[in-house]
């Protein structure tokens, strides 16, 4: 906690110490590294940040400010601006829906070597409705699966990766396969 003396106060996400009567204002910098990336979610959690760092600064009828610098994405800065964190969120599933990217759909990424992947994709028994993307290259030495299912199938899936990592394990292989399910950033 800070007295309510005039100061600047710099503090990073989270540990914004608490100012008797709020803040008088609040710089949110940059907003679009925060904001900016591909990884599932960051939108969402860019937002969260921004609002309980808001919620630290008095009302605007007693003088209080906030000020989002950066170049955020406009969606998540209008909605911040709007207060509605539920409309961003309400956003961010459609098009999750539409990409078909989870939460809309269980998704599994299996990354390894690429013979490592062949043998772990010819012990995988997978559900009727499962889609498989790539193999793709992530790295000189790696490649990447990536298995989507319906959310109705996601426990299917998974028992398919735990039976598939089983058979690996018993059958002594050592080449690592690394296995998300789920992931917000499998980059």
């Amino acid at each position: 906690q800070v007295d309510d003396g005039r100061k600047i106060v710099v503090a990073t996400p989270g540990a914004e110490p608490a100012a008797p009567g709020g803040y008088a204002a609040a710089l949110l910098l940059d907003a679009a590294m925060g904001s900016g990336s591909t990884v599932l979610g960051v939108n969402i959690a860019a937002m969260r940040r921004w609002i309980n760092a808001a919620v630290l600064v008095r009302a605007s009828d007693d003088g209080g400010r906030v000020m989002l610098l950066g170049h955020p994405p406009v969606a998540t800065s209008q909605a911040f601006v709007r207060w509605d964190p539920a409309g961003l969120a309400e956003r961010e599933l459609a098009e999750r829906l539409e990409l078909a990217l989870p939460p809309a759909v269980r998704a599994a990424a299996v990354t390894g070597e690429p013979a490592a992947l062949r043998a772990f994709r010819r012990d995988l028994r997978l559900p009727a409705t499962a889609e498989v993307l790539g193999p793709v290259p992530v790295s000189p030495e790696e490649h990447r699966l990536i298995l989507r299912t319906p959310r109705a199938d996601g426990s299917a899936l998974s028992a398919a990766l735990h039976a598939a990592a089983a058979l690996r394990s018993a059958h002594r292989d050592t080449a690592p396969v690394r296995i998300q399910v789920d992931a917000l950033d499998v980059s």
